[in-house]
């Protein structure tokens, strides 16, 4: 075969490859398609005879000689006559830690971006690392080889080997050419098979349930750069051969292979740790069904779904059995295509999932030796991971198992896969011991980890001592009789006469026979008559029970009947909706008795535990509402507690404002009394109005003050969030939306997030909020727990939960209440015994909250586990739709709520704008369009699942008694008139994509509002799109079409790509206008033209707009600007146009940089505040040795001037050294325009349009030569370049700290001055500056931009 001739051969792809070719160009955020191994040869090898065997399988698989190419109608292969790669040894040898310098050679030519057309995609060297220890590096892109592909190849390449050393004849290859599988691939589509095959999956895959992810709810920061171009994070652990032997054992005794055993280990690990009964995994196979397809090395790869019925109460050989059967007629029916199968189901989101997790078991047959070296293959890369993958392998050197983890780095970081590795290795374990018991009893944990998951109970253990809030009051009394304890609306209490009355009221009680046992009803209003009730009721003994006379007639009969109040306090005069016989005591204004209008009955039965402080009632699922028992060592010890979090003293003034049928009204009441402080009651109707209460805020000097998420939303949101200067907040009730967080830290001393349910008194986590929390799009976390106080993660079944798994909090220690009044039913269900504590008798509460648990212990709540909506197959909670909406321009609430319709579930989202906007009449068209710009924004930050349909506009939103959303209350949408889709284009661009689209789609039938893709479009059609534009002198990455699927969106993408000479000579260019998100603004270089900023387009959120300024086209005649302040006025004018305030983000290269200082120095004079500001590599040209040791500028002459901006932008002139700044200016248009005339064909054109840059160049060396440094109120981020040329520069970032007034971060990027927004390392930069920008504290909401 070797001395054949070989020619050219050309080939369609086959769908496995056009998966590959299409995830490759989609896949913007970096990652790896190449995949690899290691081949360990652990003896001496023949490098010569080695490279001939190579050689030879080159020769004989058609697949290592692949090229990828692309013409109008997509993709194709080409099959070269020879082979691209160089194949060469590397000697490591000499080195003494040869085998990592190996592992670095290896995976950085992994990470290696790949040209498909011009790179060889299969690569191998043989690498010494001693005379007897060779490594072969095996690595392809995965469009041309698989797994059973690679197998094939090296299982060839020991034999070619091994024959060569023993001077033989090879046995006689029997690979088939590549057409093979091309030919299998179209026969099989039109045959009965098919269909057979697709019926068995659309059976097996009826109404699939969601698939499962093992990542956090909480996921790692944003990898590193490694990591990032890798795609994948990977961690392993050894399964030892003693528990193979088990396995193999257990595998015998149920007539299961070992893999299938594997298979059925690790899905039981994946259900116990997501609790998913209908469970699906994904499980790679190789696509080949017969003996033939299995002779043809190439990529023929294919997933399959498996799908287990699970139960935390089967035994493992019922989970052996199911795996047996599923994976039984999944290889049967393994040739139907994963993506025709998503297509099948309907799943054409790529935010649908039919399985995100998969389980690899490489095969265990293979012996490798090359002559007499034995060898072992070491997996380095299985490619880019979307999720998470199980690989177990077999290295063949009787060393056991290797059970791997590959992951995607932005779900999960290295510490987190080997938590996975300890805890599955523990269950293995486990079962192996005894495979008999139920699946749900097997532990996840070892001692150690359940050690420190309860360590709650030591860490948080306090003793309060004898303690009495009445004794606390009298002690303040007696040292402070005339300070102000409480002020309401008749005026001020001073502690003496509140003492006195509520002792005075307290011996009436008693006189009347109340005491321990009895529950008094409160039904009084907002005043010291609440108080001094409360404060009486405690000291008789008695439980209080707070009732709303305004609330809703049937609820308060329903809650007297169950709590059966001995007494009722009310004002004086007898309220209606009292049972008939009620005992009744009026209170005077001053809160003294006044009427008895019936006495209690002195026959009546306790009703309540003696120990009990209050009753309060909360809602119940069936709509009878049910009431929590609380104990007075709960309320004492929350009272401790946050007086000791607080650190509240007799100086505060704490402002109530919550409904005192709340029960956190109860902490607002009674906290501030116990410390000695100023409590002031707000009327009822102060609440509602933000003006009033932003006044009463400020007339009384409040320090502290409590509210729910919507209370607060409300104050700030109708711009009184500037009376909280002096005020710590507490958040609770709700979850606090990150948005909010932000702005109550802007306005707010500090902001403290506070969680707990009503059964376990009042408040369990308390956590002080920090620029952190809110920089990272995390949810706030609850905290961590309180004085006494222990939170779990549990499973389904009870169990402990690792960290950063989620699962149901439960709430156990010192708070959990009694239980539910006279529900014992209820009660048993949810408050448990502490089967976790050493204190006996203990219990705790399931909340019914999904949680996780940080290594840190802080708990963050996640949502309801009843409260989840599903839309489209997408699990999703409220919350995160609603803090993507509160990020809207010019909205300050939002809820959402699921109707169901007969189309399916429609999500609706509720919007409250700003008081100012709420001003404004607009028509219904700009209502629309307004819509439509939110829907765009929202398109950014949310699955498209979770985008509302529909959008309502609301003055408020509806709110409990209790102050919270009351969401059963939201209006349902009014049925919109029907809108035509067939909208027909009208301008040029929308004609042009009609006209294309309706070519390659085939059909006419459709408006410019219609979904490319549901109109029939695919991947393969996008591509032919984009072709077919770049014909017609459009420049749009096939990406852009999945972003703006509609003709209308695409349009506008296409008009704002203007002709390159109109487009210099334009201050500001929309590099890309669409999106309603804070707009980004970019300096230019020396050239300055900003067209190089559209390599971080990709890589930015799409919901923000860029805008690149120029100043080419301000260069020109007598009133050009002179210097860098100048020129940053004229572009300040241009910025406040499109974004009248802060915040603002910039980023400026090079001498951009310059000019993005300046203007960030008379923003932030002005008050203006600033998001970002970044600077690429930005050197004044100065001596700055002279500006650090604080001279005074001096003008650098021509030739000074010149080697240094040489330097600084790392040119190479190795001949014909520029002499003067004209020649300088001459050279960079050279080198900074190389391909400038493929833009312009005209000649006398081209040459206009470069005499006009090479005078900008020359003025803006001038300006920069005459750059004054001034000092801004900011944080800085430089990302340097350390490539430098041979001159030296002053190239220390360090500089830059004496013209800041914060923090300098510096991040070093591999490349060249010039070099910086290239392709490979705009990814870099971007997230550098979106993890610089979600750092900063004081970012505000986004904010419209100028197409409003």
């Amino acid at each position: 075969m070797s001395g054949k001739t070989l020619q050219e051969t050309h080939l369609p792809l086959t769908t496995a490859q056009r998966g590959v070719w299409m995830g490759a160009l989609l896949r913007a955020q970096g990652g790896t398609f190449n995949i690899a191994e290691a081949v360990e040869i652990l003896g001496p090898v023949d490098p010569g005879l080695f490279r001939a065997a190579l050689v030879q399988v080159a020769l004989e698989a058609e697949t290592t000689r692949v090229s990828i190419r692309m013409r109008a109608d997509g993709p194709y292969q080409v099959i070269l006559p020879t082979l691209r790669c160089s194949l060469p040894l590397v000697d490591f040898s000499p080195r003494p830690d040869a085998a990592a310098q190996a592992q670095h050679w290896m995976m950085a030519r992994i990470s290696q971006p790949v040209d498909l057309a011009e790179d060889p995609l299969w690569t191998c060297a043989l690498i010494k690392l001693s005379d007897d220890s060779f490594i072969w590096f095996h690595c392809c892109h995965h469009i041309v080889l698989d797994g059973f592909s690679g197998g094939l190849i090296v299982a060839r390449v020991a034999e070619l080997y091994n024959a060569l050393v023993e001077g033989r004849e090879p046995a006689p290859c029997t690979f088939l050419p590549l057409e093979r599988l091309v030919a299998q691939e179209s026969a099989y589509r039109i045959s009965p098979r098919r269909e057979k095959d697709q019926a068995y999956w659309q059976h097996q895959l009826a109404a699939p349930p969601e698939a499962v992810t093992l990542a956090s709810p909480l996921p790692p920061r944003v990898p590193e750069a490694p990591l990032q171009r890798l795609g994948f994070v990977e961690r392993n652990v050894l399964v030892p051969p003693a528990m193979v032997e088990q396995m193999q054992g257990l595998a015998q005794q149920a007539g299961v292979t070992l893999p299938q055993m594997l298979t059925a280990l690790l899905s039981t690990y994946i259900f116990r740790m997501t609790g998913q009964e209908d469970l699906t995994l994904g499980m790679p196979v190789t696509g080949r069904t017969d003996r033939e397809m299995r002779r043809v090395p190439g990529m023929a790869a294919n997933a399959v779904v498996l799908r287990f019925a699970m139960a935390y109460t089967l035994v493992f050989s019922e989970i052996l059995l199911q795996v047996r059967r599923a994976l039984h007629g999944a290889l049967r029916h393994q040739a139907f295509r994963y993506e025709d199968l998503r297509r099948v189901l309907g799943f054409y989101d790529t935010q649908q999932h039919l399985s995100r997790i998969g389980i690899n078991i490489e095969p265990f047959d293979y012996h490798l030796s090359f002559g007499d070296s034995p060898a072992r293959s070491r997996n380095l890369s299985n490619g880019v991971m979307e999720d998470l993958t199980f690989f177990v392998f077999d290295r063949q050197d009787g060393q056991g198992l290797a059970l791997c983890l590959y992951a995607n780095p932005t779900l999960y970081d290295g510490p987190a896969l080997e938590r996975h590795l300890r805890h599955v290795m523990h269950l293995i374990k486990a079962i192996l011991a005894d495979p008999a018991q139920p699946i749900g009893a097997y532990p996840l944990l070892d001692a150690a980890e359940c050690r420190a998951l309860l360590a709650d109970e030591t860490a948080t253990a306090c003793n309060w001592g004898p303690r009495a809030l009445v004794a606390d009051l009298a002690r303040h009394a007696a040292y402070a009789p005339t300070a102000t304890a409480l002020t309401d609306g008749q005026g001020p209490v001073s502690y003496a006469a509140l003492l006195h009355a509520a002792q005075g009221l307290a011996e009436h009680l008693m006189a009347c026979g109340i005491g321990p046992g009895d529950v008094v009803g409160l039904m009084l209003p907002r005043d010291r008559r609440q108080v001094i009730s409360m404060l009486a009721t405690m000291a008789a003994g008695a439980a209080w029970l707070t009732l709303d006379g305004c609330g809703p007639r049937e609820r308060n009969a329903v809650i007297i009947a169950n709590a059966r109040p001995a007494l009722f306090l009310t004002e004086d005069t007898l309220p209606t909706g009292l049972p008939d016989g009620s005992s009744v005591l009026g209170l005077a204004e001053e809160g003294t008795p006044a009427t008895m209008f019936s006495p209690p009955d002195t026959h009546r039965a306790p009703v309540v535990p003696q120990d009990t402080a209050y009753v309060i009632y909360t809602s119940g699922t069936t709509g009878t509402p049910k009431g929590v028992v609380v104990p007075w060592t709960a309320l004492t010890n929350l009272l401790c507690t946050m007086q000791d979090k607080l650190g509240l003293g007799v100086q505060e003034c704490w402002l109530s404002v919550t409904s005192v049928t709340f029960d956190i009204s109860i902490l607002e009441l009674l906290l501030p009394l116990q410390a000695g402080a100023h409590l002031v009651l707000a009327r009822r109707e102060t609440v509602t109005d933000p003006t009033l209460l932003s006044a009463i805020v400020q007339h009384y000097g409040v320090t502290l003050m409590q509210a729910t998420p919507t209370l607060w939303q409300m104050l700030v949101g109708a711009g009184q969030g500037r009376c909280l200067a002096q005020v710590r907040v507490l958040s609770g009730g709700e979850p606090l939306p990150v948005p909010l967080a932000r702005t109550l830290q802007k306005h707010a001393r500090a902001v403290y997030n506070v969680y707990g349910p009503t059964e376990t008194t009042i408040w369990s986590t308390f956590h002080a909020v920090t620029a952190e929390d809110s920089s990272h799009g995390q949810p706030i976390p609850a905290g961590r727990p309180l004085a006494n106080t222990q939170c779990y993660v549990l499973d389904p079944a009870g169990g402990l939960l690792p960290v950063g798994t989620p699962g149901q909090l439960a709430i156990a220690g010192a708070g959990v209440a009694t239980g539910y009044l006279d529900r014992q039913d209820l009660t048993q269900a949810v408050f448990w015994p502490d089967q976790f504590s050493k204190i006996p008798h203990a219990r705790l509460y399931l909340t019914g909250d999904r949680a996780v648990r940080q290594p840190d212990g802080t708990i963050t709540v996640l949502g309801r586990t009843d409260a989840q909506i599903k839309i489209k197959g997408v699990r999703a909670e409220p919350a995160e739709i609603e803090a993507a909406l509160l990020t809207l321009p010019g909205i300050v609430q939002a809820a959402v709520r699921v109707w169901p319709k007969a189309q399916g579930p429609l999500l609706v989202a509720y919007l409250v704008p700003a008081a100012a906007a709420q001003a404004e009449t607009i028509t219904p068209e700009e209502e629309a369009q307004n819509f439509a710009l939110f829907r765009t924004h929202l398109q950014g930050l949310l699955p498209a699942q979770m985008v509302p349909s529909r959008f309502v506009v609301l003055a408020a939103l509806p709110l409990t008694a209790s102050g919270k959303l009351n969401r059963k209350m939201l209006p349902e949408p009014e049925d919109a008139e029907h809108i035509p889709q067939h909208e027909s284009p009208k301008t040029a661009q929308e004609q042009l994509l009609f006209t294309l689209w309706s070519d390659i789609l085939e059909r006419k039938d459709f408006g410019i509002n219609e979904n490319f893709f549901d109109l029939g479009g695919d991947s393969l059609a996008a591509v032919q799109v984009a072709t077919a534009l770049t014909e017609q002198g459009y420049e749009l990455p096939v990406a852009s079409l999945f972003g703006a699927p509609t003709i209308a969106r695409l349009a506008l993408l296409l008009q704002h790509q203007h002709g390159v000479p109109d487009m210099f000579e334009e201050t500001v260019v929309p590099l890309r206008a669409e999106g309603t998100g804070q707009p980004i603004f970019c300096f230019p270089p020396i050239l300055g033209v900003s067209l190089g900023f559209t390599a971080l387009l990709p890589h930015l959120p799409a919901e923000r707009p860029v805008y690149g300024l120029q100043d080419m086209g301000l260069l020109h005649g007598p009133h050009r600007p002179q210097t860098i302040q100048q020129l940053a006025e004229l572009y300040l004018e241009q910025i406040r146009a499109l974004q009248p305030h802060g915040p603002y983000s910039f980023v400026g290269w090079s001498m951009g940089g310059l000019v993005a200082h300046a203007v960030a120095v008379r923003l932030m004079a002005e008050g203006e505040p600033l998001s970002a500001l970044v600077m690429l590599d930005t050197y004044p040209l100065h001596d700055l040795a002279a500006l650090e040791a604080g001279q005074d500028l001096a003008r650098m002459d021509d030739t000074w001037l010149v080697k240094n901006a040489i330097a600084m932008l790392g040119i190479d002139f190795s001949e014909n050294m520029p002499e003067t700044l004209d020649d300088l200016a001459d050279r960079i248009v050279e080198i900074m325009l190389p391909e400038a005339q493929a833009f312009v064909q005209d000649e006398a054109a081209f040459s206009t349009l470069l005499q006009t840059i090479r005078q900008g160049v020359s003025h803006n060396l001038e300006m920069m030569r005459n750059w004054q440094p001034q000092r801004v109120q900011a944080d800085l981020l430089f990302l340097r370049a350390t490539q430098r040329g041979t001159e030296d520069v002053g190239d220390n970032p360090a500089f830059w700290q004496n013209y800041i007034t914060g923090k300098l971060m510096v991040t070093d990027i591999n490349c060249t001055h010039m070099e910086m927004l290239d392709p490979e390392n705009a990814p870099v930069i971007a997230d550098q500056f979106m993890e610089f920008e979600r750092r900063k504290p004081d970012r505000l909401k986004d904010c419209l931009n100028s197409q409003q």
